[in-house]
């Protein structure tokens, strides 16, 4: 029974850990584009165009959701496996 709760805790942040990478895979994998907002003109008339990175795709958002739920589902979890522990040592000190 413990060694099933041992293993459903390594399985979790392992679950956890494999969501974390493939939302931060997503985000880093985000298309930029230029800015189309025009800047100022310089000196010689012409206007410059700026390369601030802008979405292409889906929202950052819902892969920054994603990390967090990852985050929740690996401490979860940890908790499993630290709550199998202190009952199997609470185990073992009845028994001796």
């Amino acid at each position: 029974m413990i060694n099933n709760a041992m293993n459903a805790g390594v399985m979790g942040i392992q679950t956890g850990m494999k969501r974390l990478e493939n939302s931060a895979e997503e985000i880093a994998s985000q298309a930029v584009r230029p800015d189309p907002a025009p800047t100022a003109a310089p000196a010689g008339g012409a206007q410059a165009e700026t390369t601030r990175p802008v979405p292409q795709t889906r929202s950052l958002v819902e892969p920054l959701i994603e990390q967090r739920q990852a985050l929740y589902q690996a401490q979860a979890g940890a908790k499993v496996i630290e709550t199998s522990q202190q009952t199997l040592g609470s185990l073992l000190d009845a028994l001796a």
